[in-house]
């Protein structure tokens, strides 16, 4: 009974939004976007960090080719404590991520007066077409990708693409802008204030040498809001002291949210291998600042592996039995994503398969080769000095 009333009130709810769609906008506009004519670009980012880091590298694509034009950014309050700053936009703007207080929001943002508007909310959601609709004030062109059902209340609307990364399946509104989808082919860094960096660095600096060029530093992050993606505590710890077998020179990063700090301090009270804990309290920005110091990162499949990505940081991503593995895998890895063969979650990867792949990635990098060789140089001065003696 209860299923079928939810159910029920659904339903509606997509009528009303359907509904409200047409009154406010009617037909769509099939003309080619003349981009001379426009001057104002607000882009509606979807609500997660990890989709904010995969639409970057649009707007600097959009930047690079037209200069002079305003963009706006339209984003959740989490994602704009990242961007506030960030010089790509000339303003930020948050938005509830909900129909009726979205729709409040938005008639206030549609003050900016956008020329264009694009829709980076990548599916059929109710919510984001009546808040573009609302942005748009019946003036500004919409472009939306991940549009089937509502393709039509959209100037130019683009389905998603199946079995690749979810980068290409939004680059497709830049073909809308007169801009080759394909000229887009990496992860862009977010905008982080020098003092960041620094304070990252300084915290990160061996205690002995003060120098963080002879340490191979490995993330774990052990949060992911959700209970499909924890890992065990003791898979951490088993991972992390393989790696430290094979590299004495690593130390270890934990990455966690307040709600999981006991499980980093209980990882760090049983790992024989050195490790620190991201400090408590740590912004968004910190959080990049400490990634784009690391060696590699080892991570639930969650925002954090295209933080990292971004950085060219190798990612070692754990993912679930998902339809969705390809889209949201570590973008420019030939290996990295690791997926669990179990309807329950990641808990059940294997340590030891984790490692494995951790451990050739670091072969792979300039970083790690010059950790191995230095490991081996010190094991023969060793052996040689035992049979000097």
């Amino acid at each position: 009974m209860i299923n079928a009333l939810e159910h029920a009130l659904k339903r509606f709810y997509q009528f009303l939004a359907r509904s409200l769609a047409l009154a406010l906008w009617g037909a769509k506009d099939n003309r080619e976007i003349d981009m001379s004519e426009v001057e104002h670009i607000g882009v509606f980012l979807a609500e997660k960090l990890g989709d904010l880091f995969v639409a970057l590298p649009l707007v600097d694509k959009i930047r690079e080719n037209y200069p002079a034009i305003t963009i706006t950014a339209i984003t959740s309050l989490e994602s704009k404590a990242l961007i506030a700053n960030d010089p790509r936009f000339n303003h930020v703007e948050t938005i509830p991520y909900r129909i009726i207080p979205g729709i409040k929001a938005a008639f206030n943002i549609r003050k900016r007066n956008f020329d264009l508007l694009l829709d980076l909310n990548d599916s059929d959601s109710n919510t984001a077409l009546v808040v573009s609709l609302c942005l748009s004030r019946g003036v500004a062109r919409i472009v939306g990708v991940g549009k089937k059902k509502f393709a039509r209340y959209y100037d130019r609307a683009y389905e998603t693409l199946d079995g690749v990364h979810n980068l290409f399946s939004l680059a497709q509104v830049l073909a809308a802008l007169g801009i080759e989808p394909k000229s887009v082919s990496r992860l862009a860094q977010p905008y982080l204030p020098e003092c960041t960096l620094v304070l990252a660095k300084e915290f990160l600096a061996d205690e002995d040498s003060g120098d963080t060029n002879q340490t191979l530093w490995i993330g774990l992050n052990l949060s992911a809001g959700d209970s499909m993606r924890i890992w065990p505590v003791e898979s951490y710890r088993q991972t992390a002291a393989e790696i430290y077998s094979e590299y004495p020179c690593a130390r270890f990063l934990l990455f966690c949210v307040a709600n999981d700090r006991y499980r980093a301090e209980e990882l760090k009270r049983v790992c024989e291998s050195q490790i620190k804990i991201i400090p408590q309290g740590s912004s968004i920005q910190s959080a990049c600042a400490f990634l784009s110091q690391m060696d590699l990162l080892i991570t639930p499949d969650t925002s954090l592996t295209h933080m990292a990505r971004s950085f060219d940081v190798p990612v070692v991503a754990l993912c679930r039995d998902s339809e969705h593995f390809e889209y949201w895998k570590p973008l420019g890895q030939d290996e990295g994503a690791i997926k669990s063969k179990s309807s329950d979650g990641i808990a059940s990867i294997q340590w030891k398969e984790v490692s494995d792949v951790a451990i050739r990635l670091l072969k792979k990098s300039a970083k790690g080769s010059l950790g191995q060789a230095l490991q081996k140089q010190t094991t023969t001065l060793v052996a040689e000095g035992d049979s000097h003696q």
